[in-house]
């Protein structure tokens, strides 16, 4: 797919629709609208209010949310996920496990193969070009599009316009990728909010009020911490930082790779394909969840024989370790740049961040 083409979705006709609010995320996405003065999250057909943010492409047909994420397991190679890890980003500065192919445009920019000669699905998908490739924001477009048609059936009217929030850290190309995701699902205006001013105003903070506010965003692909100054009507960021290829993704990444190491890998289990990969991050994004609530979760995984894995919460958490003290410099950084004392040295963090080779 071409990087200025547009998805089907046909653009509103006048601008005098509905202005929707939208949280494009990285696991899950939502959209909200206003009933009177006050704002309403949107329901999808299912009737959840988030929808994951996946597509899947099939020979003759897109999916979109839940119904994708379950095409995972079966199609990996068209299912995608994650992409805005992926959006406005070079090749060069990605380094993401994901069970699709990857490459790069004539000017760098990561693209994502559709189809291909590895698909395990060859007869389901017969009809889709081998080489054809469709760009990250193509596949939010994808999303979009499922959310406003979700918000025209509940609003009864045209969603025109839209803010999407997207994180303090984000370059222009990061976000000139996200506008033109907004305008390829049939926006004819999209605004963007910084995450960290759209969580603080969701969260009941009061512009009226003077007050120095600290939001911590670990989303499931992005992590993004600013440190907000409140007053006068005012929102302002005063400093930030983040990881752009940091979150939930990570965790579960951290349960797979235990599970290669410690049970397939020595029960002889090729993990390399494109459906035990779908497959394994499936599994430990579900032993995640359960660890939220229970002290153990119980893997089972219909390979090798049958193999069984018991993690606790205590084993989990020190898997996790890495990831913790990647999450710790960011809040870090961004509380010395704005002046607060964590009571650790700025000249002591830069020694050990140089030492581990920063984040």
């Amino acid at each position: 797919m071409q990087r200025s083409s547009s998805p089907s979705t046909p653009a509103a006709s006048s601008e005098r629709g509905s202005v929707a609010g939208i949280d494009l995320g990285t696991t899950n996405s939502a959209i909200a609208v206003l009933e009177g003065d006050t704002p309403v999250i949107v329901p999808n057909a299912a009737g959840d209010t988030t929808t994951p943010s996946v597509v899947s492409l099939a020979a003759n047909e897109v999916y979109v949310g839940a119904t994708a994420k379950r095409r995972g397991a079966v199609d990996p190679r068209n299912t995608f996920y994650s992409v805005k890890r992926l959006i406005g980003q070079f090749s060069s500065d990605v380094d993401e496990h994901v069970a699709y192919g990857t490459s790069q445009d004539e000017h760098g920019l990561v693209t994502l193969h559709v189809g291909g000669e590895e698909n395990e699905n060859e007869n389901e998908n017969d009809d889709i070009e081998k080489s054809s490739t469709i760009y990250p924001e193509e596949v939010s477009a994808i999303v979009l599009s499922q959310l406003l048609e979700d918000a025209r059936n509940f609003k009864n009217d045209e969603i025109t316009r839209a803010v999407i929030s997207v994180p303090a850290y984000f370059n222009d190309e990061q976000k000139d990728a996200t506008v033109a995701a907004g305008e390829m699902a049939g926006l004819q205006k999209v605004r963007l909010l910084r995450e960290p001013v759209a969580a603080a105003l969701a969260y009941g903070v009061k512009a009226t009020t003077d007050q120095t506010v600290l939001v911590f965003d670990l989303g499931g692909g992005t992590f993004d911490v600013s440190l907000l100054e409140v007053g006068g009507g005012v929102i302002e960021v005063l400093s930030t930082g983040g990881d752009p290829h940091l979150g939930g993704d990570d965790f579960d990444r951290v349960i797979v790779e235990w599970l290669e190491k410690q049970y397939l890998e020595p029960a002889g289990v090729d993990t390399s394909s494109p459906s035990m990969i779908a497959n394994l991050k499936a599994i430990a994004e579900a032993a995640k969840m359960q660890l939220s609530v229970s002290d153990t979760a119980v893997i089972r995984m219909p390979v090798g024989g049958g193999i069984e894995a018991v993690l606790t919460r205590q084993k989990f958490e020190a898997l996790s370790d890495e990831l913790f003290r990647r999450a710790r410099e960011p809040l870090d950084y961004a509380c010395w740049q704005a002046g607060i004392d964590l009571g650790t040295s700025l000249e002591a963090w830069k020694v050990a961040r140089k030492n581990i080779g920063g984040y």
